[in-house]
């Protein structure tokens, strides 16, 4: 499994891709230039988001949190997304 020791990430989604050596920053540059251009904006309007929700003086996640966020990144990784205006269209919404 992947985790974070001294600022660098491992992870389980790399594909073949040696990224043990990468920072957490490196590695989420590398799934933003991976992803199709057509979600793209949705991925920056997700990160501006998180960005404005970061609370340093909070709780830590516990452990149902941090998997279910390892889930999204594999499945980004994977290429498991939809842009959102199809999952919109396919609900109705």
């Amino acid at each position: 499994m992947g985790g974070v020791e001294e600022g660098r990430v491992g992870s389980r989604y790399d594909r073949g891709v040696e990224v043990a050596s990468l920072t957490s920053k490196e590695s989420l540059h590398q799934l933003v230039d991976e992803l199709p251009e057509d979600q793209t904006e949705l991925a920056r309007v997700l990160l501006e988001d998180l960005r404005g929700a970061a609370d340093p003086g909070g709780p830590p996640l516990d452990e149902e949190a941090l998997s279910s966020l390892d889930r999204g990144l594999a499945d980004v990784a994977a290429r498991r997304v939809k842009p959102l205006d199809e999952y919109k269209r396919e609900r109705g919404l």
